[in-house]
């Protein structure tokens, strides 16, 4: 009888699938490259199961550790590494989730990366991230993201109205209305499952109404 042995990524990505978190926790930087390497199809939701997951190892990483993470993650968006993964925004916004005490200083560096398009629409999704535990990290950051709500991609549209409900810069509630008549379409992850939704219902949630 053959004994069917699992690939590390197969181990990973069934581990994402059934969110055994406490398994990924446990297995800690051992899993950090095959986690990141799943990280490139926005299309599939284990890319942002794994982002999650990543943060989750961050979370009881040491300081230095963490550091040195969010060092390598930092280089993968420079020219140097040869690459400029769009994940990488999203995975350091999850990384400074985990560790606001720690790592507070990272906040500015990611949104310094907003006018890059290739990195916008996922520096909002980190700000917005950032802002839901600790607003204050990030509370200059709203006007910026107010200054991309009218911006021609609905994807891009959607997470600067997440940004800017959470942020509430000056101004914010007349530009959200603005949106709720918004059907650009965008996918969001949210409680494990990557879903479809408008920028007139975020508009709508940020508000106050119902999502």
């Amino acid at each position: 009888m053959v004994k069917l042995i699992m690939t590390k990524k197969e181990e990973i990505s069934s581990l994402l699938l059934n969110r055994d978190f406490d398994s990924l926790k446990g297995l800690g930087s051992r899993a950090l490259r095959t986690l990141i390497s799943l990280t490139y199809d926005r299309k599939d939701p284990i890319c942002w199961q794994a982002i999650e997951a990543i943060g989750v190892i961050a979370s009881s990483m040491s300081h230095e550790e963490a550091r040195r993470l969010v060092q390598r993650i930092l280089w993968m968006m420079r020219e140097e590494s040869g690459g400029n993964p769009w994940s990488a925004p999203d995975i350091l916004g999850e990384i400074v989730r985990a560790k606001v005490d720690e790592l507070s200083d990272i906040a500015p560096i990611i949104v310094s990366f907003h006018d890059e398009e290739i990195f916008t629409e996922g520096v909002l999704r980190a700000i917005g991230r950032i802002a839901e535990v600790e607003p204050e990290l990030v509370r200059n950051a709203g006007n910026i993201a107010l200054g991309y709500i009218g911006h021609r991609s609905a994807s891009i549209r959607g997470f600067a109205v997440y940004a800017v409900g959470l942020l509430r810069p000056e101004g914010y509630e007349s530009a959200l209305k603005e949106r709720l008549n918004d059907s650009g379409l965008l996918d969001i992850y949210r409680d494990g499952r990557l879903m479809t939704t408008s920028v007139g219902a975020l508009a709508l949630e940020a508000l106050g109404g119902s999502p």
